[in-house]
């Protein structure tokens, strides 16, 4: 069977927002749109930033600057694993 996925990219949730970053959005989001996979891009490389936004429901914590064919690679690879976040 063929699956067809809708790309949505958005560059509009800073990590760092004086109200409400990113990640505290998140399982906003998530929970919004249950169904959601969140990859997060970050400019910041660290550790605490990848461990909560997985904690918080996304699928992946990616850097920014990382080539074309390396986002569609990992998005690729993402797409086809198994949900983090249980949809129901």
């Amino acid at each position: 069977t063929t699956e067809i996925y809708t790309l949505s990219l958005h560059d509009a949730l800073p990590i760092s927002m004086p109200r409400m970053d990113g990640l505290e959005a998140l399982p906003l989001i998530l929970d919004a749109s249950p169904g959601s996979k969140v990859i997060v891009l970050t400019g910041f490389e660290s550790e605490r930033i990848a461990s909560t936004a997985v904690s918080r429901g996304a699928i992946a914590c990616l850097e920014k600057g990382i080539t074309p064919v390396e986002l569609v690679d990992s998005l690729l690879e993402l797409l086809e694993a198994k949900p983090l976040r249980d949809s129901g």
